[in-house]
């Protein structure tokens, strides 16, 4: 099985140098094409994932994430649990102006494969606090081994933030 790929080559794989300038590789039309012939393959693909047809392990998970309605295309975008640059903002915005013209759904999936960084909260006036108040903070591989914060850990970052806000000149609704 061949899935639906452009033809076109994309020669410079460089952002463009003028201001408000896109890259967009295939072309709308092309992404568009290719997204439907590739869910047609899939729909009827009988290739064997532990002795599940492809065809059936994707609508199972079709159902599972809430989208049975087996003609409707899925578009999806990941990236990792932190905060968006420009380039993830224009995939999802992408992702869902697909979904949106073909009657489709778009999904946005979080990916934490990655060894954890950032792992302490910091804002002005304060010099950081771990996320959570798991002992293993320091020896995991990746966020997911870690439990969440304790109701008190949560309590006493709250109160941290709330007083370092109050130097801030402005009040913080969210707390």
């Amino acid at each position: 099985m061949t899935l639906g790929v452009s033809d076109t080559q994309y020669a410079d794989w460089k952002a463009p140098p003028e201001d408000g300038a896109v890259l967009l590789w295939p072309a709308a039309t092309q992404l568009l094409s290719d997204a439907a012939r590739n869910h047609s393959l899939l729909s009827d693909a009988e290739t064997l994932i532990q002795g599940v047809p492809l065809s059936e392990l994707r609508r199972q998970l079709r159902k599972w994430i809430g989208h049975g309605e087996e003609a409707k295309l899925l578009f999806a975008a990941g990236h990792q649990t932190e905060l968006h640059h420009p380039g993830v903002w224009a995939k999802n915005a992408l992702i869902d102006a697909a979904a949106t013209r073909t009657e489709g759904a778009a999904y946005h999936v979080a990916v934490d494969t990655d060894e954890p960084k950032n792992l302490r909260l910091r804002w002005p006036g304060f010099a950081g606090e771990p996320i959570t108040d798991d002992e293993s903070l320091g020896s995991v591989g990746w966020t997911g081994c870690l439990r969440p914060p304790t109701p008190a850990h949560v309590a006493r970052l709250r109160d941290a933030l709330s007083a370092a806000a109050a130097n801030w000149g402005y009040e913080l609704s969210t707390i």
